[in-house]
């Protein structure tokens, strides 16, 4: 994702598109986690946990910055494999893999989010928060993966 400093209205246009690629890494995560045995749900269940936690906060955020969320099923179609990738991919290890390619997209955008000018204060403390976040998932969903 390619973002341009701007004004306020580029910063709404930052959440919103933040706001779908989450829906879409929470897409990607349950059709892993629907590839999974039970037994193996545990890490997934927090890393979606956290990404699900995250969703009200940005669409919140949006709205105070006078945007509008954008609607569930809207999807920006920006990280390396979606839902019915993961869901198709034919093993588990490859389907953990484009799950992590999807992760490290998602941590990508949050970085260069941080990179833009924020004046508004309480948005950049949400991006300073998530990119944190997604850091120290990165670190958790590396251990899941099989060896190469």
């Amino acid at each position: 994702m390619q973002i341009a400093p701007g004004d306020a209205e580029q910063t709404v246009g930052v959440f919103e598109h933040l706001v779908a690629l989450e829906r879409d890494m929470i897409a990607a995560l349950l059709a892993l986690r629907n590839r999974l045995p039970r037994a193996d749900h545990g890490q997934l269940d927090q890393l979606l946990t956290e990404h699900a936690d995250r969703l009200p906060l940005l669409e919140e955020q949006v709205r105070e910055m006078g945007g509008r969320p954008p609607e569930p099923g809207i999807r920006p179609g920006e990280l390396p494999r979606d839902a019915t990738d993961i869901a198709a991919v034919g093993d588990t290890k490859s389907a953990m893999r484009a799950l992590a390619d999807d992760h490290e997209a998602l941590a990508e955008a949050y970085r260069e989010a941080l990179a833009l000018p924020q004046e508004d204060q309480e948005a950049r403390r949400l991006l300073e928060q998530f990119a944190s976040e997604m850091d120290q998932d990165s670190a958790r969903l590396a251990a899941l993966l099989p060896p190469v």
